[in-house]
């Protein structure tokens, strides 16, 4: 740390506030939105945001708003985040104004969606790609794509093959984009 400091500092960076892998005081830290468990080194979808109130009234800016609220850099949480873009989609395409209500099956499907986003809370995904020593070709890259008529996504992952064995870890995933309705 002494030299880190040292170096940074010779270019005006000031570091304060360090923070890293394994620590004991503090053992949780956001990241960029992220939730940073130093003990475990994994990173998980700050459980704040998920604890929302009941809708009373679901409109297109309530489904907006909640969508929004999932703050995911990475891409983990792709597969989830589609169906609320459906259902504005929805809205869009029915001319619905921002505070109108939307019909009950709509309705529904955004609160379902809106209670199980709570399972998201234990989802966590290793910070580090790499943990242990690679073999000389151990190193791969794999992108998976898939389309449908209403969406269509991209998931990259880093494949690494040790002397423990394999591993797979996400790099990052494209979030869902529809389709043109």
């Amino acid at each position: 740390m002494t030299e880190a400091t040292s170096i940074m500092s010779e270019g005006q960076f000031t570091l304060r506030g360090w923070e890293f892998t394994g620590q004991q005081c503090g053992k949780e830290t956001n990241v960029l939105g992220l939730v940073w468990h130093k003990e475990r080194d994994t990173l998980c979808i700050n459980p704040s945001i998920l604890n929302t109130q009941k809708e009373d009234k679901v409109t297109k800016r309530s489904i907006l708003s909640a969508t929004n609220k999932v703050f995911d850099p990475i891409g983990f949480t792709c597969p989830v985040m589609l169906l609320p873009k459906l259902l504005l989609q929805r809205t869009w395409l029915w001319g619905l104004d921002w505070d109108t209500e939307v019909d009950e099956p709509v309705r529904q499907e955004f609160v379902n969606w809106k209670e199980q986003l709570q399972s998201l809370k234990e989802l966590e995904i290793p910070r580090r790609l790499i943990t242990n020593s690679v073999t000389e070709d151990g190193l791969s890259i794999h992108t998976f794509c898939d389309a449908s008529g209403k969406a269509y996504a991209a998931a990259v992952y880093l494949r690494a093959a040790s002397s423990q064995g394999v591993t797979v870890q996400l790099i990052t995933a494209k979030r869902p984009l529809l389709a043109p309705g």
